[in-house]
């Protein structure tokens, strides 16, 4: 499987913060924040950085990745997997995929999982904080 990762910054940091707060909180609320941002990446990523409804043969968009209609693999292939306590993955099988986020030659490049992972991480903060919060008695 190729794998695209992005990393979002902050996240050991806030969940340090909330665990010095109340040290006795466990540690399920990370699982679910965890997810809960990932989903979100996962979400910006297939709705808002991949423009849909581009024509069968219709030119690229420069720097925006396109979705042509009717097709959906890359789309539909973004996942969003809790892989360890305190790891989710957000990305795609598709080996097309860092050809896209990357660039390649003369392929230029047109991101579409950093830009939604930027934009969620100004969440990520209030995500944690809430899922900390619904946890406690």
């Amino acid at each position: 499987m190729t794998e695209l990762r992005v990393k979002a910054e902050g996240i050991p940091e806030t969940i340090a913060v909330l665990r010095k707060a109340r040290p006795d909180a466990g540690t399920a609320w990370i699982g679910k924040a965890l997810l809960r941002a990932g989903f979100l990446v996962q979400k910006l990523a297939a709705e808002k950085y991949i423009v849909r409804g581009r024509a069968k043969g219709a030119p690229p968009l420069p720097n925006r990745l396109t979705r042509r209609s009717g097709s959906g693999g890359l789309v539909d292939s973004i996942t969003t997997d809790r892989v360890a306590a305190t790891t989710v993955v957000v990305g795609t099988n598709k080996i097309y995929a860092p050809l896209h986020e990357f660039g390649l030659g003369h392929f230029d490049a047109r991101p579409f999982m950093q830009p939604a992972t930027d934009e969620a991480s100004q969440d990520f903060e209030a995500i944690f904080r809430r899922a900390w919060s619904e946890q406690l008695p």
